[in-house]
C-alpha cells in the first residue's frame, strides 16, 4: 500500500490497509492502491504543467498559481456574460 494514500486520506495505516484489501477482493482488481497512486501522480503533474509550475513547487506556489488561474477564468466568464447582455 502506498504511503501517499494514507497521508492523503489521513487514515490510520492498518485500518486503511484493511479497506484496500476489502476493496480489491470485492472488485477482483489487485494493486488498486498502486494504480490509484499512479493516476494521482500523473494527474498532479499534468495540472502543474498546465499552470506552469515545476513538480517541486511548494504548496504555497501551487495555491497561488491555482488562485490566479481561477481569477483569470472567472474574468473570461464575466466577459462572456457581459457580451451576451449587449
Amino acid at each position: 500500500m502506498t504511503r501517499l494514500l494514507v497521508k492523503l486520506f489521513e487514515a490510520p495505516e492498518v485500518e486503511f490497509r484493511g479497506l484496500i484489501d476489502d476493496w480489491e477482493q470485492k472488485t477482483g482488481r489487485k494493486s488498486i492502491d498502486i494504480r490509484l497512486t499512479n493516476q494521482l501522480t500523473h494527474l498532479s503533474k499534468d495540472i502543474l504543467d498546465y499552470i506552469n509550475l515545476e513538480p517541486d513547487a511548494s504548496e504555497r506556489e501551487v495555491y497561488h498559481a491555482l488562485n490566479l488561474y481561477v481569477q483569470k477564468e472567472n474574468k473570461k466568464i464575466e466577459e462572456i456574460n457581459e457580451r451576451k447582455k449587449i
